[in-house]
């Protein structure tokens, strides 16, 4: 009898499919999927495979190439796999020639190790669907989705985040958080998994604690006083650092702010994060090691424009915010051009930013004659300059205090070129320890052997 007619007869009649709820699975052991398709029965087809648990490890069972068999107990060959280096090459030399195609869920199915520790893949989401039975239905698709990508895509973390909006809108959800851990997920790079989750939109802005782990937003940014601090840190500078100091001792002088309640971020955006118009994640990993060494939270953003930032902030609290910048970051931040795609421009911008309780301490600069510019004499665009004098006047803007001027002629791109191209100098620049992971590490282009031939 023919494999096709053999699928025809029992395709929905045989004792191994269970239907529920318009669902239907497949227990056959022969069925390495669970899903009742032709390709993957064990039933109806000549050259069939299946995983099970053995006394003495996993057991591959190979369905016999002599169809007309009439025995069901001569149908199976067994193969044990008792090691986890060698149960791969067991799966793929067996089924190399035999059925390739089922060599992914083959090896998805094992487990090599019985005593091994569980893998785990835990998410947090935020549902943006107000109705509870909506709300039901999503986690029902997307709790598929991860069993999905768990099965067959655990080998690639990249595809299995993807696949976790199948069939979902991201109208629907928002996926904030996502930690791998186990055996499995030994190589897995969390904070890279974080990134992949902002870069694909499925979330606008991952956090990470000072020892470099995923952390939930929610979780740190409820009800404090937050300090935001944006830049591309590449590398981290001295002048960032005076910043958050001198910016951090003013803020907690604030009548409305706790020091013991106050949480202090460094910010990248996304658009920091690309290089030729892809993301760059060696550079990622490079400016997050860094500031986490220094004892800093880091977050990663979607966000341009500063409003959003707090737009961001105000969903988990209501305290007192500030934002210490540099004075050509609040230049552009009265720059029309940026605000375009609001139908109220930039009054609906400033609406947004200022509305809550926020602050802007603003970190001085010398311009190219050598004059200290800072809130008192900073020049914005005539049609905004009584828009600026209003927030000026009110308080929203301040000047941070006893900066050290000497750090002012440090920029870190101009460290960056110095440290690429194997120049001298640039060490001093940078906070104390810094020069030394860049050097350990080869970060940011450094070269120690093009320094000895350089020296040579």
């Amino acid at each position: 009898m023919s494999s096709e007619l053999v699928w025809q007869i029992t395709k929905k009649h045989n004792a191994f499919v269970v239907s529920k709820n318009g669902v239907s699975f497949d227990k056959d052991p022969l069925n390495l999927t669970n899903l009742p398709t032709k390709r993957a029965s064990g039933i109806s087809n000549t050259k069939a495979v299946g995983v099970a648990a053995g006394k003495n490890g996993a057991v591959l069972l190979v369905k016999n190439r002599r169809a007309g068999s009439s025995k069901p107990s001569k149908l199976t060959t067994a193969y044990t796999v008792k090691s986890v280096r060698g149960g791969a090459s067991v799966v793929k030399g067996q089924l190399k020639s035999y059925r390739k195609d089922l060599v992914p869920a083959a090896l998805a199915r094992l487990q090599l190790d019985p005593k091994q520790e569980y893998n785990e893949i835990i998410i947090h989401i935020r549902f943006k669907e107000m109705d509870a039975r909506l709300q039901q239905e999503t986690l029902g698709t997307l709790g598929v989705n991860l069993i999905y990508g768990a099965y067959y895509k655990y080998n690639d973390p990249k595809k299995l985040l993807r696949y976790l909006y199948d069939h979902l809108d991201k109208d629907q959800l928002e996926i904030d958080t996502i930690n791998f851990s186990g055996p499995l997920f030994a190589d897995v790079d969390n904070r890279l998994m974080s990134l992949q989750l902002v870069k694909n939109g499925m979330t606008d802005a991952v956090m990470f604690n000072p020892a470099g782990q995923n952390i939930l937003p929610a979780s740190i940014l409820y009800k404090k006083n937050i300090l935001a601090l944006r830049g591309s840190f590449r590398p981290v500078t001295k002048v960032n650092i005076d910043m958050y100091e001198k910016s951090y001792r003013m803020f907690i002088d604030e009548n409305k702010v706790d020091e013991k309640n106050t949480l202090v971020i460094f910010e990248i955006t996304l658009s920091n994060l690309r290089s030729e118009g892809e993301i760059d994640e060696r550079d990622f990993m490079d400016r997050a090691e860094l500031l986490c060494s220094l004892g800093h939270t880091v977050m990663i953003s979607n966000f341009q424009e500063y409003y959003k930032v707090v737009e961001y902030f105000s969903n988990y609290t209501k305290a007192r915010m500030g934002l210490a910048m540099g004075v050509n970051n609040l230049i552009d931040i009265f720059d029309e051009k940026y605000y375009r795609h609001l139908s109220g421009g930039i009054l609906e911008a400033f609406g947004k930013l200022f509305y809550r309780d926020l602050k802007v301490l603003l970190y001085p600069m010398v311009d190219e004659h050598g004059v200290l510019i800072n809130s008192e004499n900073l020049k914005v665009h005539p049609r905004m300059k009584e828009l600026y004098k209003f927030f000026k006047f009110n308080g929203k803007v301040i000047d941070i205090e006893g900066v050290d001027t000497k750090n002012l002629q440090i920029f870190s791109r101009e460290v960056l070129k110095m440290i690429s191209k194997g120049k001298e100098g640039w060490e001093s620049m940078l906070p104390s320890g810094i020069a030394e992971l860049i050097k350990k590490n080869n970060l940011f282009g450094y070269n120690n052997q093009k320094l000895l031939e350089k020296s040579n």
